[in-house]
C-alpha cells in the first residue's frame, strides 16, 4: 500500500523528449518544476548513472524550471556505441544543445553533484556567458592539482578499507586496476562481467558503510554492468581532463556566484576536493555538512532550504 500511495503522488516531469541525434546520440531529458520559472540545468553523477526525480527535488519548483538530462549511454538517451564520442566535452556541448533546443536563453542555474559536479564545473568554464550561479554538490574532481586520484581508489579507501581494496587487487594481480576491470567489464563473457561488479563495481556502493563485503552476484544486471562499463571508460581515461583543469578554468568563474555543499565523512568523494576547489574560487561559499555518506538528507534539506530563500522578499 505505502508502494501504491508514493508512486500515485510520485513527483513527475510536465515535459519528456529527446535532443536529436547527434555523434551516434540522442540524449533523453526531463523537465521539472514552473515553466516560467529561472532555468536550472542539473548534471548527474556516474560517470555511468541517470538522471533521477530526487534530484528535481533540490529546487523550488513553484520558481524553479528544472531541467535534467541522461547523459551519453546513460538512462534512457540511446547510442549506437555507447563508448564512441563519450568524453565529458561532448557532455558540456549536450547541454547547451539542449538549452537551445528547449529555446532557453539569458543565464541560469548550473548545478550537479558527484560526477555532476565535475561535468556542471567543466560546462560553466567552457560557456561561463550562459551561467548566473553555479551550485555543486559531493565534488569530485578527477585529476586536479597535485592530486592523482581519478577514481574509487582515494586515500580515503587506503586508509579505511585497504580489506575490500585488497580483494580487488588480488583479482587483478600485477595489471591496472582500472585496466584489468575495463576488459572484464566489456567482456562477452558472464564470468568476466560477473568479476567486474564484484570487485571494481562494488567499491562506490560499499564505501561510507561500516559493516561490508564484497557482493556475490548471481544475475547479471544489465543496468549495473552498463554503469561500471561507462565508468570504466571515464577511469581508464582520466575523465578526458587534464591534471590543471581546474587552474586553467577558474579564472573565468571570477565575480560568479559559487555554493558548494559536501558531507564531511563522505568517503566517496573526499572532502578535500571540495576544499581545494573552494580555495581556488574566492568568494565561493562552502557548505560542510555534518554527516556521513555520499550525499544524503541533511544535505539535501540544506540545499532546497538555500534554493527557497532566493525567492522569499
Amino acid at each position: 500500500m505505502l508502494k501504491l500511495i508514493k508512486k500515485l503522488f510520485a513527483l513527475k516531469p510536465y515535459n519528456t523528449g529527446f535532443l536529436p541525434e547527434q555523434d551516434g546520440h540522442s540524449i533523453f531529458y526531463q523537465q521539472f518544476g514552473n515553466p516560467d520559472g529561472q532555468p536550472a540545468l542539473y548534471f548527474h553523477g556516474g560517470p555511468g548513472a541517470r538522471s533521477k526525480t530526487s534530484h528535481a527535488k533540490l529546487f523550488d519548483l513553484k520558481n524553479q524550471r528544472v531541467i535534467l538530462f541522461d547523459q551519453r549511454g546513460c538512462g534512457r538517451s540511446l547510442a549506437i556505441d555507447v563508448f564512441k564520442n563519450n568524453i565529458i566535452q561532448a557532455t558540456a556541448d549536450d547541454a547547451k544543445r539542449l538549452l537551445q533546443f528547449l529555446n532557453i536563453s539569458g543565464k541560469i542555474t548550473v548545478a550537479g553533484g558527484s560526477w555532476g559536479a565535475t561535468c556542471a564545473l567543466l560546462f560553466t568554464m567552457t560557456y561561463p556567458e550562459l551561467a548566473q550561479e553555479l551550485l555543486l554538490t559531493k565534488v569530485l574532481l578527477g585529476p586536479y592539482g597535485d592530486c592523482t586520484d581519478v577514481s574509487d581508489i582515494s586515500p580515503a579507501t587506503e586508509l579505511f578499507y585497504p580489506d575490500m581494496l585488497g580483494i580487488c587487487r588480488e583479482m587483478a594481480g600485477s595489471a591496472d586496476l582500472a585496466d584489468y576491470y575495463w576488459g572484464k567489464a566489456i567482456s562477452d563473457n558472464p564470468d568476466d562481467q560477473r568479476q567486474a561488479l564484484e570487485g571494481y563495481g562494488a567499491l562506490e556502493g560499499l564505501l561510507g558503510q561500516a559493516d561490508v563485503k564484497m557482493p556475490q552476484i548471481d544475475h547479471i544486471d544489465a543496468k549495473s554492468l552498463n554503469y561500471t562499463r561507462i565508468f570504466l571508460h571515464y577511469v581508464k581515461n582520466k575523465f578526458f581532463l587534464a591534471d590543471d583543469w581546474v587552474e586553467k578554468g577558474v579564472g573565468k568563474l571570477a565575480g560568479m556566484p559559487v555554493r558548494i555543499y559536501h558531507n564531511r565523512l563522505d568517503m566517496v568523494c573526499p572532502l578535500k576536493q571540495a576544499y581545494y576547489l573552494h580555495k581556488k574560487l574566492p568568494g565561493s561559499r562552502l557548505e560542510i555538512i555534518p554527516d556521513s555518506g555520499h550525499g544524503g538528507k541533511k544535505m539535501s534539506a540544506k540545499i532546497l532550504a538555500d534554493n527557497r530563500a532566493k525567492f522569499r522578499y
